[in-house]
């Protein structure tokens, strides 16, 4: 029986190498600088031009380009990788928004179509037309997973009216799925190579110490918050399952690379604080991480760094655009904004 060839790190010289030019064009901290202190919009749409979004005419044009952008970067980058899975997992947070906005709209009877995104692994219509069936899933274009989670967060919303717990539903199943896509990669590379598995890892503790602070904020008991956390994270949840107070929480991530954040969340329970600097912290945290791949010659890290550090860039571009619309200053746009890959 011939034996499984796997994926070496040489085999991603190619996709290292280029994804290193390509770092070239990423959004840096002085250029969203530059489009915050922006006097025309000229001048703002000309740093997007810089960083390969090509000619736009007017801002109104500007969602449409970043949408062109990350079409590109997702097509490169799966061209380029020996390993799909490592880009593939990007993709599932669309298809999950969808089916949440697809669940709540119908189960509300509201329009949810302008709400959908592009970009996930199953085309809109087909999304629409599979949760719309009486058994999600049905017509085969859904992974069992997501059919699965689907239906039961539907019957949890028709059950409780609780949009929170029907989304907690498809959280869980969108980071298992995402954790069965690392272990995928895994399996499939000869060294084994964690950076994808404790990436997944690092987003789930965000989520749940984000989790932690909002539901306790809200004044729920630890019994009933530990229903809406993830598995799968690097902080077991018997450790989350504790009465939450800004001194637990700062013990709990203590050691991890969340310490910065939860010091943050730990104020805003003290203080009656929003999260949006918690937010910032562990979407830096995320960054740092990635960096890391940085001082490896090459290998699956660079696309799913190079991927990341996009997904990045197109959030910083629609904040520095909200932010300008609704009257901010340049430093206090600055101010809200994450740091950059590079």
């Amino acid at each position: 029986m011939e034996r499984f060839q796997e994926i070496q790190d040489i085999d991603y010289l190619y996709a290292s190498t280029r994804i290193r030019s390509l770092e070239r064009s990423l959004m840096t901290t002085e250029r969203l600088r530059r489009m915050a202190e922006a006097k025309t919009d000229d001048e703002l749409l000309k740093v997007l031009e810089e960083c390969g979004y090509g000619e736009i005419g007017s801002l109104s044009q500007v969602p449409a380009a970043i949408a062109r952008k990350r079409a590109e970067v997702l097509d490169d980058m799966f061209k380029m990788a020996p390993d799909k899975t490592v880009v593939q997992i990007f993709l599932l947070k669309y298809d999950y928004h969808n089916l949440k906005a697809i669940l709540k709209g119908e189960a509300a009877k509201t329009e949810y179509e302008s709400s959908l995104m592009e970009g996930g692994r199953i085309p809109l219509k087909k999304m629409i037309a599979s949760v719309s069936s009486a058994v999600i899933g049905a017509d085969g274009e859904l992974t069992d997973i997501m059919k699965h989670a689907a239906n039961e967060a539907r019957d949890v919303l028709a059950r409780t009216g609780d949009p929170r717990l029907s989304d907690t539903v498809l959280d869980r199943a969108a980071f298992a799925e995402m954790k069965e896509l690392a272990e995928e990669s895994q399996r499939a590379h000869e060294l084994k190579s964690d950076f994808l598995m404790e990436y997944v890892k690092l987003k789930i503790d965000g989520i749940n110490m984000r989790t932690a602070v909002r539901l306790k904020r809200m004044n729920q008991d630890s019994s009933q918050i530990s229903k809406y956390f993830i598995e799968g994270g690097s902080v077991p949840l018997s450790r989350l399952r504790v009465e939450i107070t800004p001194e637990s929480l700062i013990s709990i991530f203590e050691t991890s690379p969340l310490k910065e954040a939860a010091h943050g969340a730990a104020d805003a329970l003290r203080e009656g604080k929003g999260l949006a600097r918690v937010d910032t912290q562990v979407e830096n945290a995320l960054l740092n991480y990635l960096k890391n791949a940085k001082y490896i010659p090459f290998g699956e890290m660079h696309i799913i760094a190079h991927v990341a550090a996009r997904e990045t860039e197109f959030t910083a571009i629609n904040m520095v655009l909200a932010a300008r619309k609704a009257g901010l200053l340049p430093e206090e746009i600055m101010e809200r904004l994450r740091e950059t890959y590079v």
